[in-house]
């Protein structure tokens, strides 16, 4: 039951996002929109590319055999020391070449390494 509540869950979550973003850019214009807003969070707080690229890594790149240990700890150091860097140093990562896709790129293993999900085989479809 829980598995199937949380597809539907996902899936309003989905189409809420892509409504407001049509009504924001027909009522507000492009820069009312989710990727701009995204875009903008993305270079003044370093922790929004981050997290994106941990929850990727997290969600599409699964171990191929079992992890027994999950190291939230190392994952929580990751992101409180974006969260200090970010408050330290606003826009910091437009100071980084690349600036956010960067970040992004570097939490997509930190997703992965430690946060990972089980192998493919194990997750029943």
């Amino acid at each position: 039951m829980w598995k199937k509540a949380t597809a539907v869950f996902l899936l309003a979550i989905v189409f809420s996002l892509i409504v407001w973003d049509v009504v924001a850019f027909l009522e507000g214009g492009v820069d009312s929109t989710i990727s701009r807003s995204m875009a903008r969070f993305g270079v003044s707080y370093g922790i929004v590319p981050l997290t994106c690229g941990v929850m990727a890594g997290h969600f599409w790149w699964p171990w191929r055999t079992d992890m027994k240990a999950i190291t939230l700890p190392a994952l929580a150091g990751i992101g409180m020391l974006t969260i200090l860097l970010d408050v330290g140093c606003a826009g910091w990562v437009g100071l980084i070449p690349g600036g956010p896709l960067t970040v992004f790129v570097s939490g997509i293993p930190t997703g992965r390494f430690l946060w990972p999900q089980p192998a493919r085989d194990r997750l029943d479809t």
